[in-house]
């Protein structure tokens, strides 16, 4: 049997590579369920199977190189 991995708001947010904003709208529309953190009352955890489920399939590049820039 598979362990299951939790992420922080934040954390799913930089996963996915979308806002906090963006997460919440998931989260509220009901696209994803966040579960109150035990160690901490005040957080939501999401399971990282559930962004698997939605994360969209090839590289998300997050920054692009400035003109003239070349990448190694």
């Amino acid at each position: 049997m598979e362990e299951q991995e939790f992420l922080t708001v934040m954390a799913a947010a930089d996963y996915l590579g979308v806002s906090r904003d963006k997460m919440n709208r998931l989260i509220r529309s009901g696209k994803l369920v966040a579960i109150e953190n035990p160690l901490d009352g005040r957080s939501k955890l999401i399971d990282r199977q559930q962004l698997d489920n939605i994360k969209p399939r090839g590289r998300i590049i997050k920054s692009y190189p400035k003109p003239g820039q070349v990448s190694a």
